[in-house]
């Protein structure tokens, strides 16, 4: 396997008590497997490992992160007086980190057995252009990769019609590479607001909402790539919507 990969980070603190982070990877990482799992294990053709190298499954081109913290200066007007006023203002933080990628690279498997080598890693053959489409917008095409009818005005992630999964020829596995097509980026945005309450010199309550997923954003997972199934090359999950939870530690 190699990977290359370039690295760029900054760092900022500003004044009140807010700091912000960077950190932007640009990265390519190729291989000839990747893990451990049943499909990551077995090579497509036993004779020729050269045939499976393409890009790692966990590769991903851009990743960009970013994350702050910010402790709230709401007490500043209750500083020198208002005692009760200042305690309830006091040791409130707000953090966030924000995440943009890339998605990862996944294969178009023919489900025929054209290889006899009965695996179920065969690739379909590439007969046309991939063209990606916004996973939110809807499409409908006349055949897929089998010849048979597909479903109209569904939400096709890449054109079925530009494989062949029945006409691969005998004793072969397709002419498509490995992880060639690559899934829906995704966007993440995480919120936490905290507070610690001071008790006594050693003791202390921290409370903390922290929202996962903030802004509800819908990122999807890869498309359906398995040529037999009647979704083929359609976007039909996405990964978890807004999770929020509390807690409430006690320090002693």
């Amino acid at each position: 396997s190699s990977s290359h990969q370039f690295q760029l980070t900054v760092d900022r603190r500003f004044s009140e008590g807010f700091n912000i982070r960077g950190a932007y990877t640009l990265a390519k990482t190729t291989d000839i497997q990747s893990g451990f799992r049943y499909d990551n294990s077995v090579f497509t053709d036993p004779l020729n490992f050269a045939f499976d190298r393409g890009l790692a499954n966990f590769d991903v081109t851009h990743r960009l992160v970013i994350s702050g913290i910010w402790e709230l200066p709401l007490d500043r007007p209750f500083r020198s007086g208002h005692n009760i006023v200042r305690k309830l203002t006091e040791g409130w933080q707000v953090s966030g980190i924000a995440s943009f990628q890339s998605g990862i690279p996944f294969t178009i498997y023919s489900q025929d057995n054209s290889s006899g080598v009965d695996t179920g890693f065969d690739r379909a053959d590439r007969v046309g252009p991939t063209h990606i489409f916004d996973p939110r917008s809807l499409h409908s095409f006349s055949a897929d990769c089998t010849g048979g009818v597909l479903a109209s005005d569904v939400h096709f992630y890449f054109d079925p019609g530009a494989y062949n999964c029945t006409g691969v020829a005998p004793l072969t596995f397709g002419n498509s590479g490995r992880n060639t097509v690559r899934g829906p980026g995704r966007n993440n945005f995480d919120l936490t607001i905290g507070r610690h309450f001071k008790l006594a010199e050693s003791r202390q309550v921290e409370f903390r909402a922290e929202f996962f997923n903030a802004f509800n954003h819908t990122n999807f997972m890869n498309p359906d790539n398995f040529g037999q199934d009647s979704t083929f090359g359609q976007i039909t999950q996405a990964r978890d919507p807004r999770i929020i939870q509390f807690a409430l530690k006690f320090y002693f």
